[in-house]
């Protein structure tokens, strides 16, 4: 009987199959350009009107980031928008594009286009970094090798001069060196005939490594350390901070030998002539009719400027008072006034501190003393305190202006 022959049956071997590629997911209202870039180190990126469209569309919060790439060793970069971009973004009340360009974020309010007559024309940004071998000594001691940019915004090729407030947002990059203190980083503007000019309003963010700055126009940037110091300031160590920081930026001086003078009491004059330097709101233009307040004097430009933006309004005998000792509740509504023209977030914890003198405080100083006293801005003076009729000193005055300063988007 014939023994049967067994039969194999081979096992197939499995199909290979590919690694799926990772999904790029797109955030809503963001999008991403690849700029070309020429020999010469120049970069454009010209954003696609169609895909800037559809984030348009899809934005949230009112805001559209557009990204570009491809740029890490431009000298020059400059992006490009289309007229019809700009109006979509109107007609769907996008405030705010956010332009990424690696070494800075630039935020520009669609309200100042708008307000610059734009509808159908093309939006030009460029930023340029530049040989700081031509600036002046002064520039190249102050800047040292940080990096010098020009900023430019123009519509159908004429610069946009002037943005208006907070129209524009600039986060640049700035890396902090050994035993640099943040508060003293500041922002220098170099003006038109080469001469160093401080943006009061920047400020460091140690999160992102930035410093941000609210330009009134845009020009020759950089970001610098300015260290300044006082040997008088071991028994106000509660204003060391704040003083140094004023004083980078030259709101504040000493005055002399190394010294700030901190218990120094403060006069009328002298507390307005910080505040409107420090926010950088005097007009050389502005007139006053204070009978105490003459022409071609150190303060008649800051009081001048204080009682046209309503930040000041004179004595009942028509004076300022110029000399007088500034008291801590007039101090305090002289602040609250100012952040309420720079439109500070004044916004507290909702947890009122009741001074133990606070029957003592006039009652047009209430809500001015009430107001900044939540938002953190000004204190008592210890054992639950106010004080309102004590003198304010230099190094108080220096706290609070600090502290609303840091209150100002």
């Amino acid at each position: 009987m014939p023994t049967p022959t067994t039969t194999s049956t081979s096992t197939p071997a499995p199909t290979p199959t590919s690694t799926p590629a990772p999904t790029t997911i797109t955030p809503p209202g963001t999008m991403t350009v690849k700029a070309s870039l020429d020999t010469n180190g120049k970069a454009v990126a010209d954003v696609n009107t169609n895909l800037l469209h559809a984030a348009i569309l899809n934005a949230k919060d009112f805001a559209v980031e557009i990204s570009i790439e491809g740029i890490e060793s431009a000298k020059e970069i400059i992006v490009n928008l289309t007229g019809d971009s700009i109006k979509t973004a109107l007609d769907n009340n996008i405030k705010q594009l956010k332009i990424k360009i690696g070494l800075a974020i630039i935020s520009i309010s669609t309200d100042l286009l708008k307000n610059d007559g734009v509808t159908s024309g093309n939006v030009q940004l460029s930023v340029s970094i530049l040989d700081s071998s031509t600036m002046s000594d002064e520039v190249k001691e102050a800047v040292g090798s940080n990096p010098i940019y020009d900023f430019n915004l123009s519509v159908d090729g004429k610069k946009i001069s002037q943005f208006g407030d907070n129209a524009v947002t600039v986060k640049l990059n700035y890396t902090l060196k050994l035993g640099e203190d943040t508060d003293q980083i500041i922002i220098y503007y170099i003006n038109d005939n080469g001469k160093l000019e401080i943006e009061k309003n920047g400020k460091y963010d140690a999160a992102t490594a930035q410093i941000i700055f609210s330009p009134a126009h845009f020009s020759k940037y950089a970001a610098s350390y300015n260290e300044v110091s006082f040997n008088d300031l071991a028994n106000v160590s509660w204003a060391k901070d704040s003083i140094q920081a004023l004083a980078a930026r030259s709101i504040v001086k000493g005055v002399g030998a190394g010294s700030f003078n901190p218990d120094k009491l403060l006069t009328r004059a002298e507390l307005i002539t910080m505040l409107m330097n420090g926010f950088d709101l005097i007009d050389s233009n502005a007139k006053t009719s204070l009978s105490d307040v003459k022409n071609d004097t150190w303060y008649y430009s800051a009081i001048a400027s204080a009682q046209q933006l309503g930040i000041i309004k004179g004595k009942s005998d028509g004076s300022f008072g110029i000399n007088d000792k500034i008291t801590r509740q007039d101090m305090a509504v002289m602040i609250y006034n100012t952040g309420l023209v720079v439109k500070a977030n004044l916004n507290g914890n909702g947890e009122i501190a009741l001074f133990t003198d606070q029957s003592a405080i006039a009652t047009y100083a209430l809500q001015a003393v009430t107001v900044i006293q939540q938002a953190g801005i000004i204190n008592g003076v210890g054992n639950g305190t106010f004080a309102p009729r004590g003198v304010a000193t230099r190094a108080q005055a220096a706290v609070i202006i600090w502290r609303m300063l840091s209150k100002v988007k």
